[in-house]
């Protein structure tokens, strides 16, 4: 490039895209910190997870973050944004403010069994087992029939609460509820040693 080219030929877009992002992170930070002043008890602490998400969080899904959050902030009984920021944070790893969100919505809303599912996992996944269980037990009690969460109760019976004789029960009752599931009943198998 020459001396004598213009300044504009340089490209002014970059520096420009770099001022605008810096005053959004900015903004974002002073709306953050208000709300979490305002609001202690929904502080956060993301929990980096032990595999990186890739595109997961991306641009776009963080940006939908904040959007929710606000959302929340104004309406703090929007179930469906308490719903989908529990699994935003549940896909992030931060399980602990998966489960907040997803209690939250639950507390609102009559019970699914989709939404306990996911709290019942982030209960697992913050080892909270008693409390999980006690969510698979609440899907058994809306679904009587649905397998995966007895196995899913045997497992935290046998492995996290001491409790093998009940996790016999309900594995048992996997094998009668799933008779065409292989690969569920083959895991069920391996819990009962053999």
């Amino acid at each position: 490039m020459s001396a004598k080219q213009p300044r504009a030929a340089l490209g002014a877009g970059p520096l420009i895209l770099s001022i605008f992002l810096g005053v959004g992170a900015v903004v974002m930070l002073f709306t953050s910190v208000q709300y979490r002043l305002e609001h202690p008890s929904m502080t956060m602490s993301l929990k980096r997870n032990a595999q990186p998400q890739g595109a997961a969080m991306g641009t776009a899904s963080m940006e939908r973050l904040s959007k929710l959050m606000v959302q929340v902030r104004d309406n703090p009984n929007d179930s469906d944004a308490l719903l989908e920021l529990g699994h935003l944070f549940f896909d992030m790893g931060s399980y602990d403010n998966a489960k907040t969100f997803l209690g939250r919505a639950l507390a609102l809303e009559s019970k699914d069994s989709a939404t306990l599912r996911m709290y019942a996992m982030a209960l697992f996944h913050e080892q909270d087992y008693p409390a999980a269980a006690k969510a698979f037990e609440q899907i058994i009690a809306l679904d009587p029939s649905d397998a995966v969460a007895y196995f899913n109760l045997g497992i935290l019976q046998q492995h996290f609460l001491e409790k093998p004789g009940e996790a016999k029960k309900n594995f048992e009752k996997v094998l009668e509820l799933a008779p065409d599931d292989q690969e569920l009943r083959s895991r069920v198998r391996e819990e009962l040693g053999g």
